[in-house]
């Protein structure tokens, strides 16, 4: 086990969500299993599964928070594949450095 892999975050839950037309995920993760403390933030980036050119992704910085919910106004389009990842922010003391963890890849079909 490598050493990133104790300061992945790990998805436990992505559920889709409604929005008039449009759609929506929430997503909950686990804090790392071990050095907590080295943990500054999370960010969630997501992206649509799509040979279209126009496809939407996007990235969200959100704290310390362990879950996140797209807001409405991303317009994300139902039926459709999306990806998505939290990437753990971790600030290294020794050397004093900013690292980034990212898990591997969650997929969900917004409904």
């Amino acid at each position: 086990m490598d050493a990133g892999s104790n300061l992945e975050a790990r998805t436990q839950t992505i559920e889709s969500f409604s929005c008039g037309y449009r759609a929506g995920f929430k997503i909950k993760w686990r804090t790392p299993s071990r050095d907590a403390d080295l943990v500054k933030g999370y960010e969630v980036n997501w992206r649509e599964e799509s040979i279209a050119y126009d496809r939407q992704s996007g990235t969200k910085s959100v704290g310390l928070d362990t879950e996140f919910t797209t807001p409405c106004s991303l317009k994300l389009q139902p039926g459709r594949l999306y990806w998505t990842t939290v990437r753990t922010i971790v600030e290294l003391k020794h050397p004093k450095e900013t690292i980034f963890v990212e898990e591997t890849a969650s997929s969900i079909i917004l409904g």
